[in-house]
């Protein structure tokens, strides 16, 4: 069983859909903590998040992308407290999708949506591919998949919710 998490492509995607308001289902995807993240960040640490996403934008310009693992070390140098709630985002995202099962682990994997600082795309593209994807896997999970992720995301029984009035 592989899982691994994709922690910085979401800081354009995330900061944007914290300025607005989360009507839209889509919203549901992202995980709460995602947002209290985004939305608890002090001054200092929004002005690293700046300079990282900078670092990033140039890395990947120049065609020399930063691994996670180097946009996690930059992270460090330039804020430890940001670097401190990084770390305990990612353990606290594993540990939920350490708890599903196999085929909800592989659902919440594929819509790629536990990603916050790795240089990862967030998501699987606009809403209506999002949308198909959320359909296409929603179709594999048993009632029992997901019940443990309503359990570990409660934002999910809207979507579960949604895509059985939508099918």
């Amino acid at each position: 069983m592989r899982f691994a998490i994709l922690i910085f492509s979401a800081a354009l995607l995330i900061l944007g859909l914290c300025a607005t308001e989360k009507k839209d289902i889509m919203k549901d995807v992202i995980p709460d903590e995602i947002f209290k993240f985004f939305n608890t960040m002090t001054w200092e640490e929004k002005e690293a998040m700046k300079e990282i996403k900078q670092a990033v934008y140039q890395s990947t310009k120049n065609g020399t992308k930063l691994t996670p693992e180097q946009i996690t070390e930059l992270t460090k140098e330039k804020s430890s407290s940001l670097y401190d709630k990084k770390v305990a985002l990612e353990e606290a995202l594993q540990d939920k999708v350490a708890n599903l099962t196999d085929n909800g682990q592989a659902f919440i994997e594929a819509l790629h949506i536990t990603s916050v600082m790795t240089g990862q795309n967030y998501g699987v593209g606009g809403r209506s591919e999002m949308l198909d994807l959320l359909r296409k896997e929603n179709r594999k999970l048993s009632r029992d998949d997901r019940r443990k992720i309503v359990a570990a995301f409660p934002k999910f029984k809207r979507i579960f919710n949604y895509l059985q009035r939508k099918p």
